[in-house]
């Protein structure tokens, strides 16, 4: 999962722990198979999955950081997404796949992240 990367200087500590927390959370999402949660943390994202689910045993997810900066509400994580799928019969789709990625992040009230772009 996801890496324990020192904080840098220029971050509140306390946020930066929320952004990784809502990274994992994902993971832990897509291991579940849980599209509730993933729709509540990458709602983009929650009707493609919706989609697979039926067709799929088990994924994982891995977020894999390279840099994460937040700037007030917003938070900008570039990462490396891999994907791993456990399908129920084979599929053109493939059993993984890797993506260099930047995703925008916005705090919710509650003081959670919410993935918005892309």
């Amino acid at each position: 999962g996801i890496p324990k990367a020192t904080v840098p200087p220029t971050q509140s500590q306390p946020a930066y722990a929320s952004v990784l927390a809502v990274l994992e959370r994902l993971e832990a999402a897509y291991a579940r198979l849980d599209v509730n949660e993933v729709a509540r943390i990458w709602p983009s994202r929650a009707g493609q999955f919706r989609n697979q689910r039926s067709a799929l045993n088990g994924m994982s997810l891995d977020v894999v950081q390279s840099q994460i900066t937040i700037n007030g509400d917003t938070a900008t994580v570039r990462c490396e997404l891999r994907w791993k799928y456990d399908w129920k019969r084979s599929n053109p789709a493939g059993e993984s796949s890797t993506a260099n990625a930047e995703l925008t992040l916005r705090r919710t009230p509650d003081g959670s992240w919410v993935i918005i772009r892309p």
